[in-house]
């Protein structure tokens, strides 16, 4: 498996998240060193001066032959004896965009809630390190996926982000991750359905799956609007905090989505201008909430339902994985953990949700 590291000397990473106390220039030194003994190969990136240009590339790592017989024969080591350090810090929080348009880890004080998310997520990284992922690498072969799981927060607030991340099967498309394996058991994967389109509609008010029968992005008013059109726009409106940045936003996933040749609505003048007006007619509920950026906040809402999805589970000893607003688990306990995670988004959303 390849893995980042930085080259580059960068701010110090506060002790908290750094309990081994290795620097920069460390991490840097050792990677030459190894790769001079052969135990790793380097491919070295790069460094653009030219801001957004997409250019700077991360150095990447990965093991040779030599490091993992060395590991595996000599010290015989398995996957699961590899871990995580005791101190590592689950829960961190993050500030808002520096001059390198990064979003720095930054010093934070606990609070009762906090506190309480350290001690489930310690609770269950050392339960689903002891279980045994594994993801599909070619045919009939399987990788070991390390996890540990964080809860990040963003621009030094507590009500803002606060997803959970960990593990490499959050990088996989849905049809590779159907192929994991927990405990050499096949999986299945729930998803809540509109997720963060259900959260805004019960903020103001509405239960959108008890007064509606039909799909949430294929109503009637937006009917001239290709479902795959509504959904991402839906989703922009309600990230960005004003009407250019969502139109900047859309133009940009028209193009990289070739909107233009797969929909003639999209092949106009301005037509981003006629689906953000038909946007705010048809969902007149919760158009205030347009370009306030209320999707960190229903990302921290996320976090809390994956949370009490965990807690939940570890009761009852059923390794599941969390990928937002999806949960991977083995499939003798599909039904179970839908039942958990209906009753979790019922708790704190206080509206029924559909889960996939």
């Amino acid at each position: 498996m390849w893995t980042r590291v930085s080259r580059r000397n960068q701010k110090p990473i506060p002790t908290r998240f750094n309990p081994s106390g290795v620097n920069w220039k460390t991490i840097a030194r050792l990677t030459d060193a190894l790769e001079e003994i052969d135990y790793i190969i380097v491919v070295k990136g790069t460094f653009a001066r030219n801001r957004g240009s997409g250019l700077t590339k991360s150095s990447r790592i990965r093991a040779t032959p030599q490091l993992i017989n060395l590991i595996e024969k000599q010290f015989d080591m398995t996957p699961n004896t590899i871990g995580f350090h005791p101190l590592a810090e689950p829960i961190v929080m993050k500030g808002k965009l520096d001059t390198n348009k990064q979003k720095p880890i930054i010093p934070y004080t606990d609070t009762p809630r906090s506190k309480a998310d350290r001690k489930l997520l310690t609770a269950y990284n050392g339960f689903i390190q002891k279980q045994e992922i594994m993801l599909p690498q070619s045919m009939n072969e399987w990788k070991p996926d390390l996890i540990f799981t964080t809860r990040i927060f963003s621009n030094g607030s507590w009500d803002e982000g606060g997803r959970l991340f960990g593990g490499e099967f959050q990088n996989q498309p849905k049809s590779e991750r159907s192929k994991i394996l927990i405990n050499n058991q096949s999986v299945s994967e729930i998803d809540i359905s509109n997720c963060h389109a259900t959260m805004a509609f019960a903020e103001a008010g509405v239960d959108w799956f008890a007064s509606h029968s039909q799909d949430l992005y294929q109503i009637q008013q937006m009917g001239y609007w290709p479902r795959e059109v509504v959904k991402k726009a839906f989703s922009i409106v309600l990230n960005v905090d004003n009407e250019a940045s969502a139109i900047k936003a859309l133009v940009r996933e028209a193009t990289r989505e070739h909107w233009s040749f797969a929909y003639e609505q999209v092949d106009r003048p301005k037509w981003y201008h006629n689906l953000i007006a038909d946007l705010k007619l048809a969902y007149p509920e919760i158009a205030p909430n347009f370009f306030r950026a209320r999707g960190l906040h229903y990302m921290c809402k996320e976090g809390e339902i994956a949370l009490l999805v965990i807690k939940e589970c570890l009761q009852r000893q059923i390794p599941v994985l969390t990928l937002h607003d999806s949960y991977i688990m083995p499939r003798q306990y599909s039904v179970p953990v839908a039942c958990i995670v209906k009753n979790a988004f019922k708790k704190l959303v206080s509206v029924n949700c559909i889960v996939r």
